[in-house]
Parts: structure tokens; C-alpha cells; sequence
């Protein structure tokens, strides 16, 4: 009965709730985007490498879905055809493809605890209305033009745990984890030109890499413990041949992190999370051609998130989670869009700012194995569109 209360609470919490962005994975998205100081999630691999260092033998897998803005036509007055771009909820392309996927070894043993990762991430996806401008000041903006970019990284990842006192004894700095990665990375493109179905796209590769720091500063053994993690990855940067003023891809961002993580209660079973994220969005893009237009923006973030563990049975857990992020866009004013090159964003963003709020569950139990299976569901509400996400973990 007690565990049906908080549940029934946790939900009533999300449910007063109105709002939408992502990171990678059903856990991260339901905690606000807090995963910077996990040590027990696969998604760490991107968020934050040192994370993966004490986690066992697992498969991961995650869908979700992100925040488009396709151009629609629509019969106008006078038998003409009028554009929109309006937000929607999207799927990545290839939809079949997961936005993560990754396996994991535990290469050490308990006293030299050590982890080696490979797997797939696509954590941006973007779907813009977009204008060509041919003056500084144009009369009519119409989104004529439909602009559709995937990003993916295929990382290699390793990470080691320091341990500077035993599990059994309670203090300050027990353990300090260090990792790192590899990234092969690729972007493919297309813009359309929706006034005659024409359509242009490339696809490019860069390397890449990130690394992680994740420092124990304090458990008790018992109910009380204190992370702090650090993370950074490094931009895409491609180069496609192609003059960037007529054709306006992208490049990966750059991105840096940092959380702190509080566990709670006898078996730590409640968790808080707090972090904050800079994504460099202005090296992305090309400057605008025309004086007077914005170009593309920094970004940070700021979320908040909480978790309990409900202990159902011997071999069933369950876990709530809700969380908040302060997102902010690429852009300054949702009137006056960002361009790059000659081209302008033409779409109906909501905000500048958008207050997300953001909830879900997971559902553990034990296999015959002895190893745990689990999956995980999350929504955002807040953005411009709803998202959502599904996981599996396979413990092995």
C-alpha cells in the first residue's frame, strides 16, 4: 500500500506537468536530463564515460523521439498554396534505427573495477522551415524550404574506477572513476525545396571523442551517498564539400556537463540529481550573409531530477522518476529566427525559453540467470511538441 501511495503521488506530480526536451534514453529524459553523475545507467557511455566504469555485463537499447518542424501546404484564398512549419512530434530517419544501442564488459574484477563500451548515438535530430533570403530585410518570410539533418556517433568507450578505501568503511572521497571515448561520427542532410519538390543532400563523416570524470565525495555505507561528475564532448566538424552559404548543414555540437547526484534513505533508494549543460550551437553554423540577421546561439540548460525504487518483491522492482529542465534554443527571439549563410529559419517556435517538466517509470526484475532485465518509459511535456522514449536493459 505504501508503495502504491508514492507512485500514485510521483504521477500526480508529472501530471501537473507541461513539457518536452530530451537527452539519450528513457531514464535521462524522465530525470530532466540529469544523468551527468549516474554509475549505473549504459547511457553514460555518452553522457558521461567515467559512469560506465563500475556497471556489469549489459545490452541497451533506447527509442525516443524529438521535435520537428515540417512544412506543410495548405490551400490559400484565390486558389494559391500557403506553407507552414509547425512543431510535431518526430522520429529520427531511419525510424527503425535506435537513437541509442550499446553493449557493455566488465573487464575487471571487484577490486580493480574496469569497463569497456561500444555503441550507437544519435542524440540530435533536426527539422527545420527554412526561407532564402535574397535581401537584409525581407517583406514576406515564407517557409519554402524544408531542412532535415541526422546526426550519429559510433563510440568506443573505456573507463576505471579508483577505489581509496574499502566498500564496508563510510567517508569522505571513496572512489574516483575516469573514462573516455572515440567517436567515428557521420550527418546526412537533405533540404527540399517545397515550391518544386526539388531536393539536394550529402552525407559526411568526422571524428570525435568525449571524456568523463565521476567522483565519489561521501558515503555512509548505508543511506547516505554524494556524486559529482564532469563530462565534454567534442564537436562534429565536417566537411562536405559543398558552399555553405547556399546549402545550410550543420555540424555537431559541442557539449560540456556537470551534475552532482544525492542518494537518500536505508538502501539508498531515493535519488536527486542536479546538472547543467552547455551546448556550443554558434559553431554549428555558418555566419549569416546579410547584416542585420541573428546567427545561431550557445545554449545552456538546467535540470532537476528525482528517483525512487520501490521494492515490490525479492525479484521486482519498480522505479518513478520525474524531473524539470530549463531548455533553451538555438535563438534569441522565436520572431526573429537565427540564420546561417542565406538562409533563414521560417517556423512557429513557442519560446525562448521553455520550462520542461518530465516523468516516467522502469519496471526491473531478476531472470533465471540471476541478472536483472528492465524497461524503461519517459515523457517530456513543455517544448514545442510532446516527446517521448522506451528502453530495454539486458544485464548478461
Amino acid at each position: 500500500m505504501r508503495g502504491i501511495v508514492v507512485a500514485a503521488a510521483w504521477f500526480a506530480l508529472a501530471a501537473t506537468a507541461s513539457a518536452q526536451d530530451q537527452q539519450i534514453g528513457p531514464r535521462d529524459m524522465s530525470m530532466g536530463g540529469g544523468g551527468t553523475s549516474f554509475q549505473d545507467e549504459p547511457v553514460s557511455l555518452w553522457l558521461n564515460p567515467a559512469g560506465i566504469a563500475t556497471q556489469t555485463d549489459q545490452l541497451s537499447t533506447s527509442f525516443q523521439t524529438f521535435t520537428g518542424y515540417p512544412i506543410e501546404r495548405k490551400s490559400a484564398s484565390g486558389g494559391g498554396i500557403d506553407f507552414s512549419a509547425d512543431p510535431k512530434t518526430s522520429l529520427p530517419e531511419p525510424p527503425f534505427l535506435p537513437t541509442f544501442l550499446a553493449v557493455l564488459f566488465q573487464i575487471g574484477d571487484p577490486d580493480d573495477q574496469m569497463a569497456l563500451a561500444v555503441g550507437l548515438i544519435r542524440p540530435y535530430h533536426l527539422e527545420y522551415g527554412m526561407t532564402q533570403l535574397i535581401s537584409a530585410c525581407p517583406s514576406v518570410l515564407t517557409p519554402s524550404h524544408e531542412f532535415l539533418q541526422t546526426f550519429a556517433r559510433l563510440r568506443l568507450g573505456f573507463a576505471k574506477n579508483f577505489r581509496f578505501r574499502p566498500e564496508d568503511k563510510p567517508g569522505w572521497f571513496p572512489e574516483l572513476a575516469v573514462g573516455a571515448g572515440v567517436d567515428v561520427g557521420w550527418t546526412d542532410y537533405t533540404l527540399t525545396d517545397r515550391t518544386t519538390d526539388s531536393e539536394t543532400g550529402e552525407t559526411g563523416f568526422a571524428p570525435g571523442a568525449g571524456v568523463g570524470i565521476l567522483l565519489g565525495v561521501y558515503d555512509d555505507g548505508e543511506s547516505f551517498r554524494v556524486n559529482i561528475g564532469a563530462a565534454y564532448q567534442t564537436g562534429l566538424y565536417f566537411d562536405l564539400g559543398t558552399d555553405r552559404n547556399l546549402i545550410p548543414y550543420f555540424d555537431m555540437p559541442q557539449q560540456f556537463n556537470a551534475g552532482v547526484a544525492v542518494y537518500l534513505l536505508k538502501g539508498t533508494p531515493l535519488r536527486f540529481t542536479f546538472d547543467v549543460q552547455f551546448v556550443g550551437w554558434e559553431a554549428t553554423a555558418q555566419d549569416p550573409v546579410f547584416p542585420g540577421q541573428p546567427r545561431f546561439e550557445d545554449a545552456v540548460n538546467i535540470s532537476v531530477g528525482a528517483e525512487y525504487r520501490i521494492d515490490l518483491s525479492e525479484k521486482l522492482l519498480l522505479h518513478l522518476r520525474a524531473g524539470y529542465r530549463r531548455f533553451q534554443p538555438p535563438w534569441e527571439d522565436k520572431n526573429d529566427l537565427p540564420s546561417s549563410g542565406t538562409f533563414k529559419l521560417v517556423m512557429e517556435a513557442g519560446d525562448e525559453i521553455f520550462d520542461i517538466f518530465t516523468f516516467g517509470a522502469g519496471i526491473s526484475w531478476t531472470r533465471s540467470s540471476g541478472k536483472l532485465g528492465t524497461v524503461d518509459v519517459a515523457a517530456a511535456f513543455g517544448g514545442d511538441s510532446p516527446n517521448f522514449a522506451l528502453g530495454y536493459n539486458h544485464e548478461f
